[in-house]
């Protein structure tokens, strides 16, 4: 799953945005702010890949948001503005918004602008383990599988290194790409690098692992979907 923010005071915008979002597919609200004095820490508990701001509304000037936004998140998010001034609009493309929304606006007009950017932007190369302001990077195409350990998460890689990440499975898990397939309650793998599957010991296994992970039948739609990104050409 993928997420987006929106700071504004208007409910008729985010209930557009929400909409075009609902039939574009792929994307929840990670949160929805409407108030200039807002608790970062208790919006970002998934890292927004995109973030609307009314410019109206919320003053952009002193860039104090995207400030405290790029400085608590791992990746800075693509910021789309939203305004009814023009001359707003021009300011936030001059200081990096990637778009800019000029209301009032329609439903087809939102979806072209999401269609635009999200195809461009996908999912990023890395995956970020954040413990308050520290922020360590991980190759996504390395990462081999993930273990629950409580409400934490280990993260296996290729080259034999372990990391841990203060989020539960759920939460890393949809910090990443689709191929990453749940077999277990407590194990999440990467697919490319599955080299046998046995059902009938229920048991999988990963390219430079000695040992074998478990299979839950709870999953075994998923040991389908599994089976097809391999054969993917």
């Amino acid at each position: 799953m993928r997420y987006y923010l929106i700071f504004d005071n208007v409910d008729a915008n985010r209930s557009l945005i929400d909409d075009c979002y609902l039939e574009f597919g792929g994307f929840q609200c990670s949160g929805f702010i409407s108030n200039k004095n807002f608790e970062l820490h208790r919006i970002l508990k998934y890292q927004p890949e995109f973030v609307f701001i009314n410019l109206d509304f919320f003053c952009i000037e002193d860039f104090s948001i995207i400030q405290r936004l790029n400085k608590a998140m791992c990746f800075p998010p693509n910021y789309i503005g939203i305004t009814t001034c023009i001359h707003r609009g021009y300011d936030a493309f001059k200081r990096g918004f990637k778009d800019v929304i000029l209301t009032p606006s329609n439903k087809g007009v939102i979806l072209q602008l999401l269609k635009k950017h999200t195809f461009n932007v996908g999912y990023r190369k890395y995956y970020c383990i954040s413990y308050y302001y520290d922020f360590q990077y991980i190759l996504v195409s390395g990462i081999l599988y993930l273990k629950a350990d409580g409400y934490t998460t280990e993260i296996f890689t290729i080259e034999g290194n372990q990391y841990t990440n203060f989020k539960p499975l759920k939460y890393t898990h949809n910090e990443l790409p689709a191929y990453f397939q749940r077999i277990h309650r407590s194990y999440v793998i990467n697919s490319y690098y599955v080299r046998r599957i046995h059902l009938g010991k229920g048991v999988l296994y990963l390219n430079h692992l000695d040992y074998s992970l478990p299979i839950s039948k709870t999953y075994s739609e998923n040991i389908v979907t599994i089976k097809r990104y391999l054969l993917e050409e």
